[in-house]
């Protein structure tokens, strides 16, 4: 993967796109052919390369229950004392957004513990093929890897580009071993492109729907170590990921502990919106804890920025981190994912 793109550029609001370059004007990403050509010919590396991945080979396609991985994450198999990976068992009809629903469940938990469940949905450039999105946050944003470091501490640098820096890698070891890292199941369902449905609301509606009622629901009756308390079920998303997220919270509200937005691509216009969406979303119609992870070279840097404005004036419980480093995914397998897990494990009771 090297420096594959996570495909910096936005779902459209409203409507099926007409064009492939529709959805850059719709939210100010720019108009210019420079930023045009850049945006898409990242989307297009993004898919390629990750499709193939490292090898040039195709990923192994798993059937139900266990999880086919490929190299960097298929240590989460037999033999692993931290983790494995599983598929969510889906019945007839569950499915209706295809694709396999991956899930990173832990191993390394006391008899009778119990952890939240967290829901994470990728980016823009995985949403073209089930496959390959299967791949996205265990493999090619580094789930699997991250969460293996926050567990067995110290954390160290895996990349020259200094995107965790030394004084954050130095304040993350200082905190776990304090507190050390508790542990959670994570989800990976398919994200589809909400800009490609003919009705976007509706859309958002059913997935919504699909999320909370299906997937959660599923999870529990086959994971006995997940815990079923209100504010147990979190959800992240990473770019157009991060928008989706966003748009599941504003229609599940009470359904969800904490929120996550890495590199959000959510519209700047949306800006209040969301924040005072934010203030009622969370369980009991309280304000819903958020995470605004962002990047000195992300493009939607300054709209998570003023995300984060907004929700300090409207009173949500946030943290805002900027950290150095691109919009792509060595970023996130390097900074993103631990930063993002490490957030979300010390949310909700008891943590």
């Amino acid at each position: 993967m090297g420096g594959s793109s996570l495909a910096p550029k936005e779902t459209r609001e409203e409507g099926p796109p007409s064009s492939a370059m529709d959805g850059f004007d719709a939210l100010g990403v720019g108009s210019s052919a420079s930023t045009r050509r850049r945006v898409l010919g990242g989307a297009l590396a993004c898919a390629a390369g990750a499709l193939l991945g490292p090898s040039g080979a195709l990923p192994a396609v798993s059937p139900s229950g266990r999880w086919t991985a490929g190299p960097s994450a298929a240590r989460a198999q037999d033999g692993d004392p931290h983790l494995e990976l599983v598929d969510l068992r889906l019945g007839a009809g569950e499915a209706p957004f295809g694709g396999r629903v991956p899930m990173l469940v832990p191993r390394h938990l006391a008899p009778g513990a119990r952890v939240p469940l967290v829901i994470a949905l990728h980016g823009l450039g995985e949403s073209q093929d089930p496959v390959l999105a299967a791949r996205a946050w265990p493999e090619l944003y580094g789930l699997v890897e991250s969460y293996r470091r926050l567990l067995t501490p110290p954390l160290a640098p895996r990349s020259r580009r200094g995107d965790l820096p030394a004084d954050r890698i130095a304040a993350i070891n200082g905190e776990l071993s304090q507190r050390p890292f508790g542990g959670m199941v994570v989800a990976c369902p398919f994200t589809p492109n909400p800009s490609r449905a003919r009705d976007r609301g509706a859309h958002l509606d059913a997935y919504a729907r699909w999320l909370v009622d299906t997937v959660v629901v599923r999870a529990r009756a086959q994971l006995p170590q997940l815990r079923v308390d209100p504010g147990s079920v979190h959800v992240a998303g990473c770019s157009m990921g991060g928008t989706v997220a966003l748009d599941v919270v504003a229609r599940s509200a009470g359904a969800f502990g904490a929120l996550s937005v890495v590199q959000s691509a959510h519209g700047a216009h949306r800006t209040e919106e969301l924040a005072t969406m934010l203030t009622r979303s969370g369980p009991g119609g309280r304000p819903l804890p958020t995470q605004v992870l962002t990047s000195r070279g992300d493009p939607f840097r300054e709209r998570n920025e003023a995300l984060a404005r907004a929700l300090a004036a409207s009173g949500v419980p946030h943290e805002l981190r900027v950290l150095p480093g691109p919009h792509d995914q060595p970023w996130l397998r390097e900074a993103g994912t631990p930063e993002m897990l490490l957030w979300l494990d010390r949310r909700g009771p008891g943590r």
